[in-house]
């Protein structure tokens, strides 16, 4: 149920804001969209996760998507070993295989590219791999792909306008080369208790989750654990630490853990979206803050340091 914007969990605690991408989605000055980037940017200040609702991609996308989603986890072990995960970190990880207490298994896929460079964060560029037994993955995971890019850049777009932060800098890294994404589809076992809490370290990551529920978040407005119920046909978004860095600090990055006490198996499905590898991170000080040293490396540095650290 809703009450005054923010859903309630079964035990009544206040939970997440809800956003309506209806008037995020387009460029069209209105008083709705105004009324809706002040809805997100309350969101992104004071929770850093939110319910996208209304963002256009189809129930059956969805539904399809984690079904193979779960399909793939209930693979015999030998079939989903021959897609292991490379260096490059795409393919399957199974349950124990990322650093921490993470008790899940996963998938991983992200940005393809036969551009040659000698780029230290070209190994993030390689080839997918799918698993053979499922063959409309492919497929199915380009058309949810090319459904949340534009939705990443509009939400970005509309937090940038909130902030009265002058949006060339977003529109020049539009048309320097493609923005970066990464995602998982991921696997926790019945009953296999708490995965390791954590902030994402990108940009925005776009969370599909099923109907078991799980996910939980620190609240920054009471610092107490709240459950993130699963709401039908929305998506849940939360900021990474790059985003929040960027805007000193204004905007949440917000802690997390998926608990999985549940004799179901529980499916959810992460994409992360993140500017082009390419770009200098001294071009995203949008607010003007800056860290020396770090200023200099290219965000596919920043990146690549990130997964070693979470996947080694």
């Amino acid at each position: 149920q809703s009450t005054g914007g923010y859903m309630t969990s079964n035990h009544e605690q206040p939970s997440l804001p809800i956003v309506d991408a209806t008037f995020l989605l387009t460029p069209d000055q209105s008083p709705q969209r105004t009324q809706a980037i002040k809805n997100l940017l309350h969101a992104c200040e004071n929770v850093g996760f939110f319910y996208l609702v209304n963002h256009g991609v189809p129930t059956s996308l969805l539904q399809k998507l984690l079904s193979l989603t779960k399909d793939f986890h209930s693979l015999p072990e030998e079939q989903k070993a021959q897609i292991k995960a490379t260096e490059a970190f795409k393919g399957y990880y199974a349950a124990g295989e990322h650093s921490g207490d993470n008790k899940h298994a996963s998938i991983e896929f992200g940005t393809e590219s036969t551009r040659t460079h000698e780029k230290s964060w070209k190994i993030l560029l390689s080839p997918n791999r799918y698993p053979s037994s499922l063959p409309e993955l492919p497929s199915i995971l380009e058309q949810y792909i090319q459904r949340l890019k534009p939705i990443g850049y509009a939400i970005l777009d509309s937090i940038l306008e909130g902030l009265k932060v002058s949006k060339s800098s977003l529109e020049s890294l539009r048309e320097s080369s493609d923005w970066f994404w990464w995602l998982r589809m991921l696997g926790y076992p019945p009953n296999s208790g708490t995965a390791g809490s954590h902030t994402d370290y990108g940009f925005l990551t776009f969370l599909l989750q099923d109907g078991l529920g799980g996910l939980q978040i620190k609240d920054p407005r009471s610092d107490r654990w709240i459950d993130v119920t699963p709401v039908p046909d929305s998506l849940v978004l939360n900021l990474g630490d790059m985003l929040c860095e960027i805007s000193g600090g204004r905007l949440k990055a917000t802690v997390h853990r998926v608990m999985n006490l549940k004799d179901d198996f529980r499916v959810s499905v992460a994409f992360f979206y993140d500017p082009p590898l390419d770009t200098k991170i001294s071009m995203l000080r949008w607010m003007g803050d800056s860290k020396d040293g770090e200023d200099k490396d290219e965000y596919g540095d920043y990146f690549v340091r990130k997964m070693n650290k979470n996947y080694h």
